[in-house]
């Protein structure tokens, strides 16, 4: 029998059809192993949840133009419909969005949101100071401009400027996700929605080779009063903390060497800065000894750091404060806060301060003795 005979029996036996499954699995097998260098993804789904191929689709899923994609916009980095933002944004109220398989956190929603996740919200975005002000959802800061507060460049990491002319992203150089010496967003996170392996904390990076660390609650602590996240706390010198993260942009807020250093925070009492990255009992003596951790319940609202996250209890109900650390989100969310005073505080601070004071809430969590 010649070739040609053979191809007409296998096409009548439906050969073509097994040659287009087995030609699309392949495709999506290698879609995969590139994005992420893992066979079995953690997004779940067929990939027009989070991808567009040709930016042409008619009509558009409701889902995209709810939040203001249309066919005529151009399709983001990765082919990624409306950015960051797109997955993780919401028309409602709603603080997860179940797209296909996957359950993805909202860290943008439209209406108030009923719960705020641990990072906070981008809802508050007409107040500056009331959120972080990230490109794609709001302005640049109109009283502090591009450049962070605090800001002191890294050398070998991060953007290699002394002052910002890019307003703040979600990841790479000028944001707070990925690599941060990746200057395109998408590149900076290549692969970690698709692996199954080990990732950063939150896709957060120390530096380029080193992640930072923690213990992630699984729905992102919509429930915190039975789980919530654990935050990676340690000594100055550890790049690895949630607070070395923040002071890749707040550098002279962190002790850290190739921060801010001693002389911009100081070693004790009196401190110039408020110090993080230190336990909860250290230095000066009584006026610094906190009931934290013991009369006082751990709280969400004023987390605090340790140094081995993995073996900590969840929920933490008291703790050793001597082993606690102090930390940069103990006071602040990283997205947005509605709270009244802004500086996306995770308390009213009004309510938190004040000799006399009955509350144990916000800084006389910690201060207790101060009240």
């Amino acid at each position: 029998m010649d070739t040609r005979a053979r191809v007409k029996i296998y096409i009548r036996k439906g050969g073509v059809r097994k040659m287009k499954k087995a030609l699309i699995c392949f495709l999506s097998m290698a879609f995969v192993l590139a994005m992420g260098g893992m066979a079995v993804a953690k997004v779940s789904g067929p990939c027009v949840n989070c991808h567009t191929m040709h930016s042409s689709q008619s009509p558009a899923p409701t889902e995209w133009t709810d939040k203001g994609w249309t066919s005529t916009t151009p399709p983001a980095g990765a082919l990624v419909v409306t950015g960051c933002h797109g997955c993780h944004s919401s028309i409602e109220s709603d603080s997860t969005l179940t797209v296909g398989g996957s359950t993805l956190p909202i860290v943008w929603n439209k209406a108030a949101p009923a719960n705020p996740l641990a990072g906070g919200n981008f809802y508050w975005q007409t107040d500056d100071k009331k959120v972080h002000n990230v490109e794609g959802i709001s302005g640049q800061d109109v009283n502090l401009g591009l450049t962070p507060p605090g800001w002191k460049k890294i050398v070998g990491y991060g953007p290699d400027v002394t002052e910002w002319s890019t307003q703040l992203t979600c990841a790479g150089s000028y944001g707070c996700h990925g690599n941060r010496n990746a200057a395109d967003q998408f590149a900076s996170i290549r692969g970690y929605h698709h692996a199954t392996g080990a990732t950063p904390y939150r896709f957060l990076h120390g530096d380029a080779t080193t992640f930072i660390g923690g213990k992630e609650d699984a729905n992102w602590e919509e429930t915190p009063s039975s789980g919530h996240n654990v935050y990676k706390g340690n000594t100055i010198d550890d790049i690895t903390t949630i607070s070395y993260l923040c002071g890749q942009c707040h550098g002279k807020f962190h002790k850290h060497g190739d921060l801010g250093g001693t002389s911009e925070v100081g070693s004790a009492s009196p401190w110039l800065r408020h110090p993080t990255d230190i336990a909860l009992a250290a230095s000066g003596g009584s006026y610094f000894t906190t009931d934290y951790g013991t009369t006082i319940k751990y709280n969400t609202e004023t987390p605090v750091g340790f140094e081995n996250p993995d073996v900590v209890t969840v929920p933490i109900t008291t703790f050793d404060a001597a082993d606690a650390r102090v930390l940069c989100v103990s006071c602040h969310r990283a997205h947005g806060s509605g709270n009244t005073q802004g500086d996306i505080l995770r308390f009213e601070y009004d309510a938190s301060i004040g000799a006399g004071s009955t509350a144990t809430t916000g800084c006389l969590r910690c201060h207790q003795r101060q009240r």
